[in-house]
């Protein structure tokens, strides 16, 4: 059983050396091996000799399209071709070369070896989900920020599924208790966002607090109201107090716009609610927006094969390794690969 294993950490190298330990011919395809201190000499010696220094380019079916197979076979009957890029060095050459010819041999090879099986142990094989809206490749990285990392600002817009939304803000439970942001809006296309623990009891304390100051405000105008007119002229009008924290469900972001008066980022949102035939549109501006859509499978090298990014492989023969419980998605896969191969003599 010939076995590509892709990447060049160390999922990839628990990957390559759990399969070599079985009795499969392994490649490890990676630029580099970039590792932690914890592997031992003997391991990495091994690791060494399998490790290829090549960047993946292109997976895809020696001879079958996407849509093909062979009767009732498993499309394992093709074998993979991988197609790589090889950086050529100039050592043992002979001669004086000038400029361009040492430029022309530097230059990337693009090859190609077949594989029974290929296991994605890539360190950027996950990738986070993109909005997807107009304008969204013009606005700075330092305004939007997807993945991980703690919320701040003044006026923040968080989008994203239910799930993730509520789980970023118990993250950043301490931020919003200090009470310092000015707006924060919670974008979601979800049908609700639900909240939980400390974050109901923040939300429900934000709620109360702000029906308090309208009582309050409702009080001081009936006051400012029922002075003389030369009086009310002296006395500022009570201004009426701003809702804090703004919650969108079935909405989405539809594009994004920068103006030159403002430092804000303002995004088109669009709430629909197809059950009730409803749409409403809306701009909102905020300095910083925090996107958690979760993450796909960066599937940007493979053409031609069953493969999604938001569902993974279902090619026969190509697997994606998990990111959490490694051990477990090798079993996984192991017992997945007895399909198609017996060992020898059994």
């Amino acid at each position: 059983m010939k076995l590509l294993v892709m990447g060049g950490g160390d999922c990839a190298a628990q990957t390559a050396l759990y399969f070599y330990n079985l009795g499969a011919d392994i490649s490890l395809f990676s630029d580099t091996l970039s590792l932690s201190d914890n592997w031992k000499e003997r391991e990495l010696k091994t690791l060494r000799s399998l490790h290829k220094p090549f960047e993946v380019h292109r997976v895809q079916k020696r001879f079958l399209e996407k849509g093909r197979t062979v009767g009732e076979r498993s499309r394992v009957i093709d074998l993979f071709r991988v197609v790589y890029f090889q950086k050529p060095t100039l050592e043992n050459l002979q001669g004086e070369l000038s400029d361009e010819d040492k430029k022309n041999l530097l230059r990337p090879l693009e090859n190609y070896e077949d594989f029974d099986l290929v296991i994605d142990a890539r360190e950027d094989r996950y990738v986070e989900k993109k909005v997807y809206a107009a304008n969204e490749g013009l606005v700075g990285k330092e305004q939007v920020i997807y993945g991980e990392g703690e919320l701040y600002g003044k006026e923040i817009a968080l989008y994203g599924t239910s799930e993730l939304i509520s789980k970023k803000l118990s993250e950043n439970i301490n931020f919003l208790m200090k009470e310092e942001f000015e707006k924060l809006f919670l974008i979601t296309f979800d049908q609700t966002l639900d909240l939980y623990g400390e974050m109901e009891t923040f939300f429900q304390k934000e709620k109360e607090l702000f029906e308090k100051k309208i009582v309050e405000f409702e009080q001081k105008m009936l006051e400012w109201k029922s002075l003389e007119s030369y009086i009310q002229a002296k006395i500022p009008k009570p201004l009426e107090p701003k809702k804090r924290v703004f919650v969108l469900t079935n909405s989405k972001i539809s594009n994004f716009e920068k103006v030159k008066e403002s430092e804000n980022l303002f995004m088109g949102v669009e709430t629909i609610d197809l059950e009730k035939g409803e749409e409403f549109f809306q701009v909102i501006g905020a300095g910083t927006l925090f996107i958690k859509l979760g993450k796909s499978f960066n599937i940007s090298i493979y053409h031609d094969l069953r493969v999604e990014a938001d569902n993974g492989s279902f090619e026969d023969g190509l697997y994606f390794l998990g990111e959490e419980n490694i051990s477990g998605h090798l079993i996984e896969i192991e017992n997945n690969m007895k399909r198609f191969f017996k060992r020898v003599g059994a």
